[in-house]
């Protein structure tokens, strides 16, 4: 009997504890609360109706950006160090096409401190929702990175630099599985292991679109230019499924053949990338399917060419984004760990290249794991400030320059955004190799951003590979500066610049 008592107030306690963790881990945002009440209040026009909050801004308002800010202080306890799910049912009307892609439609979180990205989107993904027009009800579900670093929370909603309406219910916060921990604040800091013989510094380009297969033109200028690398980008289209994925991979073994003879022939290493980008990350990284079908893909192409002199890396794939990755699945390092042991298992040796999170940002890169294996490179990507490198319009009057006084942009200010991956090289010994870099070319000194940036690499032993090599003209060094006028250009301060980093390979 004292068995069956202790055992039923034993059940009862479990049952209690699993009620308040699940109390714990989801939270309803309720328009009542005081405290969210009050946040709507502070919005000019904000109302709820049935449940519904509704905020809206006439055409002709001299202001056009009117937002929530739905205070989520008091969930940091339970929440930091998590990643967030947010979901919530949203419809809007009448709003016209933002002057940026980042305006329009507003639905996001703002996280002080938060490494890499304050404002992280939830409602940036591509096919999740328009940012702009009309829109009947839809139920929109995303994932964010809750950090210990943050210092504050919020949720906004409304509209930005735009006017119409939108109108959002039923939001509600799920935690998920534990952030990464930054390997530069573990008790022992593991170090990365190099065995067999290294290939020399790497200094080259990314490649061209590879649609329409490799070019020998291309690998022949570039041992023209001094290079000795050329980043092999395999891009893919947007994905509806695994299926898809395997489709856009098939006929890669060829191209990549004829890459390697084309690069042994031009005496150029070669960097195997998986292009991955927002229109396929939410397939490769946020589907079970994805991911056994990128780990097939990576044995296959380990098993055919291990062992190739002209190999740099496998890169496994480009600039990753773990808010794609479903609430419950494996964690970005996870990924890392599966791939790179599959890969292991038939290639030892052939150097494995890993992006870091948040598609390649520098401040990320502390937080992937030192992993167990030998040849591991550790690969950010730089475009910080992105306000200077990414102005896209090119119908702008003006253009942010580089050197910027008034921004405090110059090599000191570059040198300061890398010192973490500084950090990282050397508590780890981990190798560096910066997959990307570039400043669209009709930026003020632009030519000084890429001479700056190489010396930083050059400074500090890391390989590098620019973007791009006659991909698109906004990154092309052999088209001059102008925005609307891309004509060929033989000799220019980009292009002087690129070369005479290529000539530290002589």
């Amino acid at each position: 009997m004292i068995r069956m008592i202790l055992s039923s107030v034993l059940t009862f306690f479990l049952l209690g504890v699993l009620t308040l963790s699940s109390v714990a881990e989801e939270y309803r945002l309720d328009f009542n609360d005081p405290e969210m009440a009050a946040a709507i209040k502070a919005c000019y026009q904000a109302k709820v109706e049935d449940g519904v909050l509704h905020i809206d801004i006439p055409k002709g308002s001299k202001s056009k950006t009117r937002m929530v800010n739905f205070p989520l202080q008091s969930l940091m306890k339970q929440f930091c160090g998590y990643f967030v799910e947010v979901e919530a049912d949203i419809c809007f009307s009448d709003v016209p096409e933002p002057s940026k892609g980042y305006f329009g439609v507003k639905f996001q979180f703002h996280l002080p401190g938060a490494p890499g990205d304050a404002w992280p989107g939830v409602l940036r993904f591509k096919g999740n929702y328009p940012i702009h027009g009309t829109s009947d009800w839809f139920h929109s579900r995303a994932k964010s990175e809750w950090s210990n670093t943050i210092t504050n929370a919020f949720l906004q909603v409304g509209l930005q630099e735009v006017t119409g309406h939108i109108a959002v219910k039923n939001i509600v916060l799920r935690r998920g599985r534990p952030c990464p921990v930054s390997t530069l604040r573990l008790p022992v800091i593991p170090r990365a292991v190099y065995s067999g013989e290294q290939p020399p510094r790497m200094r080259g380009a990314m490649s061209p679109n590879t649609s329409n297969g490799p070019k020998e033109q291309d690998f022949a200028d570039l041992e023209k230019w001094g290079a000795n690398l050329i980043r092999w980008q395999m891009g893919l289209p947007a994905l509806q499924n695994a299926a898809d994925l395997r489709n856009s991979l098939k006929g890669r073994f060829q191209q990549l053949e004829t890459v390697l003879e084309l690069a042994k022939r031009y005496h150029l290493y070669v960097v195997i990338d998986v292009h991955t980008m927002k229109e396929s990350r939410p397939v490769v990284l946020g589907t079970p399917e994805g991911r056994d079908e990128l780990v097939r893909f990576w044995v296959e192409i380990a098993k055919k060419f291990k062992g190739n002199p002209n190999i740099f890396g496998y890169n496994l794939m480009n600039e990753p984004v773990s808010g794609n990755i479903e609430a419950d699945g494996p964690s970005l390092n996870e990924q890392y760990h599966r791939l790179i042991k599959a890969i292991r298992e038939v290639d030892p040796q052939t150097p494995i290249i890993l992006d870091c999170d948040k598609a390649g940002v520098p401040d990320m890169l502390e937080y992937l794991e030192v992993f167990p294996y030998d040849n591991i490179i550790y690969s950010p990507h730089m475009y910080k400030p992105f306000e200077l490198t990414h102005q896209l319009n090119q119908k702008q009057e003006t253009y942010l320059s580089y050197p910027n006084e008034k921004k405090g942009w110059n090599k000191e200010f570059l040198r300061k955004e890398l010192a973490g991956v500084r950090e990282f090289q050397l508590k780890t010994g981990a190798r560096i190799y910066v997959g990307e870099f570039s400043c669209i070319r009709w930026a003020p000194g632009a030519e000084n951003y890429i001479r700056d940036c190489i010396d930083i690499f050059e400074e500090y032993g890391w390989d590098w590979s620019y973007h791009a090599f006659r991909e698109w003209q906004g990154w092309s060094v052999e088209s001059t500066g102008s925005p609307v006028h891309p004509e060929h250009s033989d000799s220019n301060p980009r292009r002087d610049a690129l070369l005479q980093g290529f000539g530290k390979n002589n």
